[in-house]
């Protein structure tokens, strides 16, 4: 698993405050004032990644960490790759696609929908 820089700006933020309601601006400012689309992208990218869950409360988006532990080790990974150079990068990059094509690929192999049912024209 590799997590972009901006997703791991994002993610101390949110560490930061220890989740709850933020607002979106104290966020993109905590990730190194990144644009509206950047945070939103890096907020996907969490969620993806499982390490955090959003749950809107009266309108505003509630973070919650799901899981610090795999978060630190993620995090650590993606700090190391970036570390060692953009080639690393790129290479950390094109697994995590190919890794995303590959279970989409073995989702529609199983022709089944994301709960693991058939649809229901195959009925």
């Amino acid at each position: 698993m590799f997590a972009t820089n901006h997703a791991q700006g994002l993610y101390r933020g949110i560490e930061k405050y220890g989740g709850g309601s933020i607002r979106e601006l104290t966020l993109r400012c905590e990730a190194g004032n990144i644009s509206h689309g950047t945070f939103i992208a890096a907020r996907q990218e969490l969620c993806a990644l499982g390490l955090i869950a959003i749950e809107r409360i009266a309108r505003k988006p509630h973070y919650e960490l799901i899981n610090p532990v795999l978060a630190e080790a993620i995090i650590a990974r993606s700090e190391a790759i970036y570390a060692a150079g953009p080639v690393a990068v790129w290479n950390a990059k094109q697994a995590a696609k190919e890794s995303r094509l590959a279970r989409e690929l073995t989702k529609s192999d199983n022709d089944t929908d994301k709960s693991g049912n058939p649809p229901e024209s195959a009925s």
